[in-house]
């Protein structure tokens, strides 16, 4: 008696086989991956959000915008007059690719209207720079994506 050749047992088991052991390594990859959240309160921050959106709202009535400018030396930021005699704030210089580059300064600095940075003080590549500004209790936001070379 003649035995007949059908492969399809085979396959099917080599084709589960592949799929547990891609499953398997992606698992020990997964494992041993670090991740970094933007920030650790992120879900308070998405629900106070509208307060970033009246903010920049805010931000773009003032008798100018806020003004970088990234060079091989340095990075310089302008701000409008009117948020000269803020109350308080920040600017914050966020690297999406490695926490222990980020930024972040105080709105003391900003008294004489401008800011400078030495640009070597910062790892080039991309940044997300974020300025919150506080007047009379009312945000000013302003967010915006710079690359320092």
């Amino acid at each position: 008696m003649k035995k007949s050749s059908n492969f399809w047992p085979y396959g099917i088991v080599a084709a589960f086989l592949i799929f547990c052991s891609f499953m398997i390594g992606f698992a020990v990859y997964s494992s041993q991956h670090k991740t970094e959240l933007v920030a650790d309160d992120y879900y308070d921050q998405e629900i106070q959000y509208q307060q970033v959106i009246d903010g920049k709202k805010r931000l773009s009535t003032l008798s100018r915008p806020v003004k970088v400018t990234a060079s091989a030396e340095q990075i310089l930021i302008e701000i409008p007059d009117e948020l000269m005699q803020a109350d308080s704030g920040h600017i914050r210089f966020y690297r999406p690719s490695n926490e222990n580059w980020d930024f972040r300064a105080e709105w003391v600095v900003f008294q004489a209207g401008s800011y400078s940075l030495p640009a070597s003080d910062f790892v080039s590549g991309p940044y997300q720079l974020v300025m919150q500004a506080y007047k009379d209790g009312d945000l000013y936001f302003h967010e915006q994506r710079i690359t320092i070379e």
